[in-house]
């Protein structure tokens, strides 16, 4: 009987987390089925603005194209040198320092994106586009899981949008 107060907890804590993990991250954000997520949500957010936006998505992953590519093949390439039992040394250290340059240029292209679709945001919005943005180098999701300094998943899928992998909500 002294467990039943433990147990009525763990199931009330596991039903909120059920509610919540099925509403979506998006939650509470828009209007009650007034849109999926992302920035669509934004204040008084014009169809003009959406496609001037989904047009600078489809540039930023035309242009990053090659640079995700490069990225998926230096993290193979710094994977296959760690996993030998022996490493050489030179070639993880010159391997890393590749990757590195190519996830900071990857960086680089995603921040330069963000300030491009901030720029055709009111003030108002850019508030809201922030928040989503806040503390998250390459968008929602940012640099999670991976290896000690392999920066995990990381940038190589920052296509663009929320809709689709991208620095406004990966």
């Amino acid at each position: 009987m002294k467990r039943l107060p433990l147990i009525a907890a763990v199931i009330g804590v596991l039903t909120l987390s059920i509610v919540a993990v099925a509403q979506g991250p998006e939650a509470g954000r828009c209007p009650e089925g007034g849109c999926t997520g992302g920035l669509a949500c934004l204040p008084d957010i014009t169809a003009e603005q959406l496609e001037e936006i989904q047009a600078l998505r489809e540039e930023m992953k035309d242009s990053t194209e090659d640079l995700r590519d490069e990225i998926r093949e230096a993290r193979e390439s710094l994977r296959e040198l760690m996993d030998d039992p022996e490493p050489d040394i030179a070639a993880v250290r010159g391997a890393k320092e590749r990757l590195d340059g190519l996830e900071t240029e990857m960086l680089i292209s995603i921040l330069e994106h963000r300030s491009e679709v901030r720029s055709r945001l009111t003030a108002e919005q850019r508030v809201f586009f922030d928040e989503m943005h806040h503390g998250m180098p390459g968008g929602r999701g940012g640099h999670h899981g991976g290896g000690p300094g392999m920066g995990g998943p990381g940038p190589e899928g920052a296509g663009p949008g929320p809709q689709g992998p991208g620095p406004e909500g990966r």
